[in-house]
């Protein structure tokens, strides 16, 4: 049976492009870097790599409806949305790498570095909206008419060495 490309909106008309979802992970502490704070707690430096622990990966529910984000990141719960048909002139992201999941990362201002521990058939996306200095050419076009550099993650993406 076929179905006409349908999509989400956001009460506002932003697109919806993701849930919201959690993870647990791990980042090591700096051996010798903890002290105390004025809570009467801790602080202390963390070695700069969290190791996700993907399997605790959970869509976040709230009133018992999951949280969607649009790409601002604004979140809206499931009953805000509505599914409209997709406008087949519409640009959107490129599809993701032969995965059978997306996360979908969004960047403005900031680096990603590097993103490890991505479990097979598991893409990551980036979507950077800090485009200035960025080649017209290497940009993407969204549906919402802004733009952004995209990078596709996935487990066989190298990690680039920054020593």
């Amino acid at each position: 049976m076929d179905y006409e490309p349908m999509i989400l909106v956001s009460p506002d008309g932003t697109l919806i492009v993701a849930t919201l979802e959690r993870l647990g992970g791990r980042a090591q502490i700096v051996p010798g870097s903890v002290r105390p704070d004025p809570s009467g707690g801790f602080s202390f430096d963390c070695s700069g790599t969290t190791e996700i622990f993907w399997d605790d990966q959970r869509t976040v529910v709230e009133n018992d409806e999951r949280v969607f984000l649009d790409e601002e990141g604004t979140e809206y719960l499931e009953n805000e949305l509505r599914l409209v048909p997709q406008q087949q002139e519409e640009e959107s992201p490129p599809p993701p790498a032969e995965s059978a999941a997306v996360i979908t990362v969004t960047v403005d201002g900031g680096v990603v570095q590097a993103i490890d521990g991505i479990p097979p058939g598991m893409t990551v996306r980036v979507l950077d909206f800090d485009t200035n200095g960025v080649d017209e050419e290497s940009l993407t076009a969204l549906p919402n008419g802004s733009n952004a550099s995209v990078s596709d993650w996935d487990a066989s993406t190298p990690v680039e060495d920054t020593t």
